[in-house]
């Protein structure tokens, strides 16, 4: 194979392809027109695989299973030109979407059914504290009921699926992306019904170094654990976007000492084509507001409330100029750690100074990351973790504040120099890093901004490639 950085630097976008010598059946859970970070993730290396022979036929669930609050605002066809065909199949009802169901149909309130679809996601995925009584039998169900996750209705739609396309278009090799896990399930049974070769790809830990602070029943965790090494086992190779998840799973599973790799997630060149163009032709624009922005989905433990205490201190203080400052919540923000963002504000004093944006295009949100001051980054008790949109801050060029544990991510902090790595308790650390950010942006200077020499390394060009060339070695020794 041409060396990657080779095919990179000589390959156009629109340039005319590398003849195709093998298809690969991609399934995955999460695809555009989804607005999660994981179909951005898996339409990336997609629209990549081509460059390096491989033609990706995409297995996905129908647009209208995706979670309403996922659904694109707006009507775009640019996802279809990411794979050669995309297969989208439907999904079988799962008990909670039945139950739900019927609550709304005896006139249950829409504020009823957002709770209780919480109360069930949190049951799922594991709880801050073990629940206790009625709690904890009820804890036990409903995690019984998700193992793997909130979507198995996708499995037998999607192993027929993927059978299918196996068969019409002469597929070479299997590659499913999870979470959700389902999606690897999915994979499992078409290796197992077809003795195709196999990559199983996590863009999270699954069991083995799960997400810690979280207690799951312990029925819920040995059918997981059994789940996982069923996929461990059949798998040809098992890709993590962490050297440390990595490490982890060679740890847990000492029998297949090759069988595991780590290639990172990444940044898509070619979504900033625009914005790149725009920032070579004009100079930054004078601004007279000091912008702090956090963009994605406040879930699990993500709270801004260590940065809001801060800046609390910083504007009683007069460090900060109050008619200076704003926050802007980019996407899903509305709740956090149980609690209103609203209210967080409230309590904080920070009224005026925080827009709640909520969820924009691509576009716009890569745009605004640019125009910032200062990324916000949470990743709390992630130690083996980098969210994958660590790496289009670090294309922005700002500066990044990260709230999370000693782990991968403060590794890549401190060793790329973009910015600051600290555990959400530190509050006087973040409110000296506030400080400092604020300071140098009323001098008009900004630091910790990382290399773009560096930040070319994270190009999806480029890691699409590893996972290109973990495909010619499989079809090799096949």
């Amino acid at each position: 194979m041409q060396a990657l950085e080779e095919i990179v630097a000589t390959t156009p976008p629109q340039a005319e392809l590398p003849a195709p010598h093998g298809r690969v059946l991609f399934v995955t859970h999460s695809f555009p027109p989804s607005m999660e970070i994981g179909a951005n993730s898996c339409s990336q290396v997609s629209r990549h695989l081509p460059l390096y022979g491989w033609e990706p036929i995409v297995l996905t669930i129908q647009d209208k299973y995706i979670a309403e609050e996922y659904q694109p605002k707006t009507s775009s066809n640019d996802h279809t030109k990411f794979a050669k065909a995309i297969v989208k199949t439907r999904v079988l009802p799962h008990p909670f979407g039945l139950y739900r169901w019927l609550k709304r149909l005896v006139g249950g309130s829409e504020s009823d059914e957002s709770e209780e679809s919480q109360s069930v996601e949190v049951a799922a995925t594991g709880e801050p504290t073990p629940p206790e009584g009625k709690d904890k039998l009820r804890s036990t169900l409903v995690s019984l009921l998700t193992i793997p996750d909130m979507h198995t209705g996708w499995l037998i739609p999607g192993v027929l699926g993927g059978l299918k396309a196996i068969k019409e278009n002469k597929i070479q090799i299997i590659f499913s992306s999870a979470p959700c896990f389902t999606g690897h399930l999915v994979g499992y049974a078409l290796a197992r019904l077809t003795g195709l070769p196999w990559v199983a790809h996590f863009r999270d830990p699954w069991l083995t170094a799960h997400q810690p602070g979280w207690f799951l029943p312990k029925a819920a965790i040995s059918a997981n654990r059994r789940l996982e090494q069923m996929v461990i086992k059949r798998a040809d190779r098992v890709v993590s976007v962490t050297e440390g998840h990595s490490i982890k799973l060679r740890e847990a599973y000492p029998q297949y000492p090759t069988k595991f790799t780590s290639i990172p997630n990444g940044f898509d060149s070619e979504e900033w084509k625009e914005i790149d163009l725009e920032r070579d032709n004009k100079s930054r624009p004078e601004k007279t507001k000091f912008t702090i922005l956090y963009a994605g989905h406040l879930y699990a433990q993500r709270n801004p409330m260590p940065m809001f205490k801060a800046l609390q201190s910083l504007l009683e203080a007069g460090e900060i100029e109050r008619e200076k400052l704003q926050i802007d919540l980019l996407g899903w923000c509305d709740d956090s750690v149980g609690r209103g963002v609203p209210g967080m504000i409230a309590d904080t004093n920070l009224e005026g100074c925080v827009n709640m944006v909520g969820p924009r295009s691509r576009q716009e949100t890569l745009r605004r990351m640019t125009e910032a001051d200062l990324l916000l980054l949470l990743a709390e008790n992630l130690t083996i973790q980098i969210p994958g949109k660590t790496y289009e801050y670090l294309k922005a060029g700002r500066p990044i504040l990260a709230f999370t544990s000693e782990g991968s991510l403060s590794h890549l902090i401190r060793t790329t120099g973009c910015g600051w790595s600290l555990d959400p308790s530190d509050h006087d650390g973040i409110r000296a890093a506030l400080h400092e950010c604020y300071s140098q942006w009323k001098l008009g200077q900004v630091s910790h901004v990382c290399d773009q020499d560096t930040v070319a390394r994270f190009d999806r060009r480029l890691t699409t490639g590893q996972i290109g060339k973990l495909f010619d070695e499989l079809i090799t020794t096949a």
